[in-house]
């Protein structure tokens, strides 16, 4: 991506995230205290089912265990499933899911 380009995602993300902060003030939810009665929390709306970004990496999963049992920052995304973790086989098929607790399950 080159910087122009760049340049046109970030403005429209930022005009994005403005765009919702503006409708949600407009829906009464700006203000923190209205946001706390339960009449105006019943009535937020849903924006959007949560996403998790999927890692998939072609290495030995006993390497890659390593790594998350030396950095419990990066291990708590996976375990507490903020990241889901897989490992793929020379092919590039994704052959083994990380469950959480440095454990490992076979793909099929």
């Amino acid at each position: 991506m080159d910087a122009t380009a760049f340049k046109e995602c970030a403005i429209t993300a930022s005009g994005a995230i403005s765009s919702a902060r503006s409708s949600a003030r407009s829906n009464g939810f700006g203000n923190r205290r209205s946001i706390t009665t339960a009449k105006n929390v019943s009535a937020m709306p849903n924006a959007h089912e949560p996403l998790r970004l999927s890692v998939c990496i072609e290495a030995p999963r006993e390497a890659m265990t390593d790594v998350l049992a030396r950095h419990d920052g990066v291990r708590a995304l996976f375990d507490n499933r903020w990241l889901y973790l897989f490992a793929l086989d020379a092919e590039g098929r994704i052959a083994h899911r990380y469950t959480g607790d440095l454990e490992w399950a076979a793909e099929s």
